[in-house]
């Protein structure tokens, strides 16, 4: 095999995860095939733009070492062929279960399997986007195997490669991560991408079955969505017991090494495109294997929990007419509004016609626009917002501006300071 067939790959979907991944090998010196059909989206690629908002990417796609190696492209065939391993970062939609639809992955196989016939080189597909356990094996490589006509671990191999990075710091993650996960069938296919992740950083490997790795994707989420509802569970305490400080009850905890200070501060529920569906993809699986998640489904009622908890908070506030909502996006430094807690707060009082509310995020205003219409104020800045007086203020998302900022005398709710 030549060492320039073992430096090239293939990364398919320029999304919020793929093209990340993609300039990460590219960083690393592989020659990259950044592979899309959206055709408007790869000419953006073409002149290094970057086609959406995420932390440090677009500085990234002006690296010179990225502009070199980094090759964005409709041309699905040519590039898959030129490459040693095609990494597969397409959506996998929930189902009305909670599983996860491979529809869309699997529309991806049947694609790599037509080029695989023509392959004659041992190349490795490699599945990043999240699916339920037992998938892979279940629906994808018999996909593989039977259009190909070929034996995975044979003549191609098959490695699932979860990821677990975290939006708005996706290139912070990839490079440096805690640890990776090759889920293989075969030693060969986990040899050869153990090899590509070598050159990207010295994080440890772990190699276990495929079942396992898509297991370890959705088990850490939902044990970081345990540790959030449980921190939210003693939150509501404290704000009913006498001289209750959560922030401090939540310090102690942290100080034990069998704990960790990190997800334990009370605040909002968790949201985005990862927690809420992990907790019911694992609720699905158990009920499909005939055991029990009651854990992920007592976290999950307490985290739907926390806007009923956070309304009855901001309505017990006598005589308020103007509300100025400070973050509405699910997190600080992203602009996304799936599955927000802030943003279901502030349309529920948007559709209030007691309150006048003026709201600001630093991200998010363009899609909150879109469903809030005229029915808000929308400030161009925090200061700005505050040259009017309001009755009250509501930090919904923990944006760094906000917890800086000195409010004055002004009423102010910060849902996320005990």
């Amino acid at each position: 095999m030549s060492n320039k067939l073992e430096r090239t790959v293939s990364v398919l979907g320029m999304g919020h995860l793929g093209l990340p991944l993609a300039v990460t090998f590219a960083l690393s010196k592989f020659k990259v095939f950044g592979i899309d059909i959206d055709e408007s989206k790869v000419n953006l690629l073409k002149e290094s733009k970057s086609p959406f908002e995420e932390s440090h990417l677009q500085e990234t796609l002006d690296k010179e070492i990225v502009k070199n190696n980094f090759f964005p492209t409709t041309d699905f065939k040519s590039s898959i062929k030129k490459s040693i391993a095609s990494f597969i970062l397409v959506n996998t939609p929930s189902t009305t279960d909670g599983s996860y639809n491979t529809v869309f992955v699997e529309k991806v196989a049947q694609s790599i399997a037509e080029i695989l016939k023509e392959i004659t080189f041992f190349h490795v597909v490699v599945l990043v986007s999240t699916v339920s356990p037992g998938d892979s094996l279940s629906r994808i490589v018999p996909l593989l195997e039977k259009i190909s006509g070929k034996k995975r671990g044979k003549a191609f191999g098959f490695v699932h490669n979860p990821e677990f990075i975290a939006l708005g710091s996706v290139i912070k993650d990839m490079l440096n991560p805690d640890f990776r996960v090759i889920g293989e069938e075969d030693e060969k296919s986990g040899n050869i991408i153990e090899e590509i992740y070598k050159n990207v950083s010295d994080a440890p490997i772990v190699r276990m079955s495929v079942n396992n790795a898509e297991l370890v994707k959705i088990a850490l989420n939902c044990f970081l969505t345990i540790k959030i509802s449980f921190a939210n569970t003693i939150g509501e305490i404290c704000q009913k017991l006498e001289g209750g400080n959560s922030g401090l009850v939540a310090k102690t905890l942290g100080l034990d090494k069998r704990i960790s200070p990190y997800f334990l501060n009370a605040g909002m529920g968790y949201g985005g495109p990862c927690f809420p569906r992990d907790d019911k993809a694992l609720i699905a699986l158990a009920e499909k294997l005939d055991a029990q998640a009651f854990l992920s489904e007592a976290s999950s009622k307490v985290n739907m929990r926390q806007v009923e908890l956070a309304l009855i908070r901001i309505r017990a506030v006598s005589r308020v007419k103007t509300i100025l909502v400070l973050g509405m996006a699910y997190k600080p430094n992203v602009p996304y509004i799936g599955e927000s807690q802030a943003f279901e707060i502030t349309r529920i009082l948007s559709e209030d016609n007691s309150y006048k509310l003026t709201v600001y995020d630093p991200q998010a205003m363009t899609e909150a626009k879109k469903i809030l219409g005229n029915r808000v104020i929308y400030a161009i800045s925090v200061k700005e917002a505050l040259e009017n007086k309001f009755d009250l203020i509501l930090i919904l998302t923990p944006w760094k501006e906000f917890l800086d900022m000195d409010f004055e005398n002004q009423h102010l709710i910060n849902f996320w300071k005990s």
